[in-house]
């Protein structure tokens, strides 16, 4: 064996380029299927970042309307849960909100935060570094003493890492807070960047007190631990049962409503696994297309060395000795193209995190670990197979006596053996087909995500949150805002401001049910599920929204008058069809409630306000309705929406606009008063682009795999054509002694390499029909068997075929006759 190595490794550096080329080919495919597997392994097969992670789940609420969809729990309802089921050792409701810090002596800063039940850090199996949790009882009742746990990431940036910050007090929301527990390094909660964690009875810190006794205020997440040998179907019938009693209890704010367990780790990629697994099968494409390719190349070689290995089995090697001396090559090879891989996985893997969308859960870092060099260590052996068995095969096969007599001549191909060189590169193709028609379905789908009407303007707009401190109470917050907005008008370079209780693409919508007067939905058992956003005058003009019919809301709409709103234009086309809605009504909740009627005014152009990507092949999106600020209860925190003036620094369309505004604005608002603390402040157009990050990711590295396989067939086709015209000198010669022009010579090659195309797009394209339905869930707005892009990539193929095709078929037709007859 150290024989046959000592003898591939001198045969492979004698052909410096070949090898060169064949590693290089190897390291792409390696390098890259390594990446690859890296994320996967991430996300998907390492343990979640908490004890006893594969007995965690997430229980959420289900409602039965045209599919059945997820939704948050009331605190009502979480109580009934955790008292009733019986399939969970514990369980604990939880959300995230945001929290004005401010420590002793210090200034205030904005923090991310989870409001937490008292099982909650139990379940995660989170012991402090320092004081404890509020795991106790007592800490999470309604009106206890207000106590806070914070992140160790905090307890270095605001404390200094000092150890007597337990038992220091803070203030949340202007409200006192004992610091009780430090969390370990690296824990950041189930939302993710947490620094601050306080009790379920301390929610109305940040959310209305009357959500402890709605019902219908479904808010919370819920996350338990399974009782030992309790399967997550066993406790999605145990949550079901439950749910099931409560909507015949609570028919009003239940019907419809069920429940259903998940694995936590399903809930946290659940959304990108599908993206992961088709980056994952792509590329093992790109290995194995570029495994064919130098199987052809080897092949190629092997026919060049048939009088060497006829000499060998002169000499008494057996056929297992030459089969082996090819599988030793082809080993050393792959394991060359190994090292240069796992090299090119570690120089990409800072990249591909940079490009990877936001929605990877935070505990997502690729390394490069056991099953990361156990998935590289098994594809470098299928490839040692794959590119030893087809030349040893080939190799071992010679005809001694038929090379022995030949003499010096040339070894011939054989027709054999040219037609299954020529079958390869007819794979190589199909298979690059299938990559790329993939990779074209992904990028025109994320191209059409960018042209989307969003029914707004984005850019030119910076979009911010503000956290409104207790000094100010609910009836002075619409007079503040309304200060506010003169304020930040007088500011130079902006052309319009408004408040409201959320922005788009800002993640804090809030959803209820209405009941529109003289609908066929606004009855006891019917209901319209609606997104509800407050909003202060000229709203609408700052984000560039186009107003269907009736009025925009005015400065006399105020908390006396009466109640009114502006509908988005899905919400009169399903509400009143066929009907003008202004001046109709609807009221929140059941038809037959005490809740006042709200007086449609005005109708919106449709926006895409929560997400981008709204199609049927996703859950439809509700429709919006809007009220104004005054009248709808404003609440401690506020989004502000700023528009600059067209010649204030660059262009809108480059979005550089909305940045340069942002330090003025914020001395603006600490000049109106320092205490209102600013957070999440970005150019809306920044939030456009992270909401399509991840079509972004996907078609970018999927791009990227198309280009490789469209390299790869092009140097598969070259090297076969390449090959086959130097076997077939003496055929070109007699075609040219016997009258055959150059031309006709350099069409001849170009068919033969047409035809090859012809047959590899064909089967391509028909094998891509069926293997594009898995890309559907990754698509927007084309079909999987779009014929344009089909078209386009075969069309792309056959071009790079042509190309490949011409410098050697341009020397095929400069052979001289006489030189080519006189050499044979």
């Amino acid at each position: 064996m150290m024989q046959d190595l000592r003898h591939a490794l001198r045969t492979l550096l004698k052909v410096p380029g070949f090898t060169t080329v064949a590693v290089l080919m190897l390291a792409l495919g390696i390098g890259a299927n390594t990446a690859i597997f890296s994320l996967v392994n991430a996300a998907l097969l390492s343990p979640l970042p908490f004890p006893d992670g594969d007995r965690l789940v997430v229980v959420w609420t289900t409602v039965r309307r045209e599919r059945v969809e997820r939704r948050g729990t009331s605190f009502p309802d979480y109580i009934d849960l955790r008292r009733q089921a019986r399939s969970f050792d514990a369980l604990a409701a939880w959300s995230s909100d945001s929290f004005t810090l401010t420590p002793p002596g210090g200034p205030s800063e904005q923090v991310e935060g989870e409001i937490a039940a008292a099982a909650y850090f139990d379940i995660l199996g989170c012991v402090p570094t320092l004081g404890r949790t509020y795991s106790r009882a007592e800490d999470d009742e309604r009106g206890a003493h207000p106590v806070a746990v914070i992140s160790d990431a905090l307890w270095r940036r605001t404390f200094g890492a000092d150890r007597g910050v337990i038992g220091r007090a803070v203030r949340l929301n202007d409200r006192p807070f004992t610091i009780v527990g430090v969390l370990p390094p690296g824990f950041v909660g189930l939302d993710g960047d947490t620094d601050v964690w306080i009790p379920m009875g301390m929610m109305a810190v940040s959310v209305p007190e009357r959500l402890f006794e709605a019902r219908g205020g479904r808010w919370m997440q819920m996350v338990a631990r399974l009782r030992p040998g309790v399967s997550i179907d066993q406790a999605t019938a145990d949550v079901a049962a439950v749910a099931g009693q409560l909507e015949q209890t609570y028919a009003d704010t239940n019907a419809r409503y069920g429940a259903a367990a998940f694995s936590l780790r399903s809930d946290f990629v659940g959304n990108i696994r599908p993206a992961l697994i088709v980056l994952l099968s792509a590329v093992g494409f790109v290995l194995l297309i570029a495994c064919v390719n130098l199987a052809n190349l080897l092949l190629a070689r092997a026919t060049v060395r048939q009088r060497e290995t006829a000499i060998r089995a002169a000499l008494g090697a057996g056929r297992w000795r030459l089969i082996r001396q090819f599988l030793v090559e082809g080993i050393v090879l792959s394991a060359a193209g190994a090292a240069g891989g796992l090299l090119l996985a570690l120089w990409s893997l800072d990249a591909m995190i940079a490009l990877s969308p936001a929605t990877l859960p935070s505990y997502v870092h690729p390394v490069l670990d056991w099953r990361v060099a156990a998935y590289t260590g098994a594809a470098t052996i299928v490839t040692a197979l794959v590119l030893g068995l087809l030349p040893a095969w080939q190799g071992s096969r010679a005809d001694v006596n038929g090379m022995l007599k030949e003499g010096g001549r040339a070894p011939s191909g054989g027709g054999v053996r040219l037609r299954l060189r020529a079958s390869l590169v007819v794979a190589e193709i199909a298979l690059s087909i299938l990559l790329l028609i993939g990779a074209g379905l992904l990028v025109r789908s994320f191209l059409r995500l960018q042209n989307v009407d969003l029914g707004y303007r984005p850019a030119g707009v910076l979009a911010m949150n503000v956290a409104i401190p207790a000094k100010y109470s609910v009836e002075r917050i619409p007079a503040l805002a309304d200060d506010l907005i003169a304020d930040l008008r007088a500011v130079p370079g902006v052309a319009a401001a408004a408040i409201a209780s959320d922005s788009p693409l800002g993640g804090s919508s809030s959803a209820f049910i209405v009941s529109p007067e003289q609908s066929e939905i606004g009855t006891p058992e019917r209901g319209m599920r609606v997104y509800r956003h407050a909003i202060t005058p000229g709203f609408f003009d700052v984000l560039g929204a186009r107003l269907v019919a009736g009025r925009d809301f005015m400065r006399q709409d105020i908390a006396e008058s009466p109640r009114v709103t502006i509908v988005s234009r899905k919400f009169a086309a399903v509400a009143w069809p066929g009907m003008d809605p202004v001046g109709r009504r609807f009221k929140f909740g059941r038809p037959d409630s005490d809740r006042p009627w709200i007086t449609v005014v005005g109708v919106i152009e449709d926006m895409r306000y929560r997400s981008v990507p709204n199609d049927a092949t996703r859950v439809p999106q509700d429709p919006d309705v809007y009220f104004p600020y005054a009248q709808d209860g404003p609440d401690r925190a506020a989004a502000v929406l700023i528009r600059a003036t067209e010649d204030h620094g660059k262009t809108p369309a480059t979005g550089d606009i909305a940045s340069g505004m942002a330090a003025s604005v914020r001395a603006a608002i600490q000049r109106f008063d320092r205490d209102l603390p600013m957070y999440d402040v970005q150019p809306l157009g920044d939030r456009v682009t992270q909401a399509t990050a991840p079509y972004r990711f996907t078609a970018t590295i999927m791009t990227m795999f198309g280009a490789a396989a469209l390299l790869l067939a092009g140097v598969g086709v070259f090297g076969l054509i390449n090959f086959s015209m130097t076997q077939r000198r003496h055929e070109i010669g007699l075609r040219m002694a016997l009258g055959a022009g150059r031309p006709q010579v350099f069409a001849i090659v170009i068919r033969e390499s047409l035809i090859l195309a012809a047959a590899g797009v064909a089967i391509g394209v028909v094998a891509a029909i069926p293997a594009s339905r898995a890309l559907a869930s990754q698509l927007y707005g084309i079909p999987p068997t779009d014929p344009a892009t089909y078209a386009s990539i075969a069309g792309l193929l056959v071009l790079v075929v042509i190309l490949a095709t011409a410098w050697p078929a341009y020397k095929a037709s400069r052979v001289d006759p006489m030189v080519a007859l006189r050499a044979d």
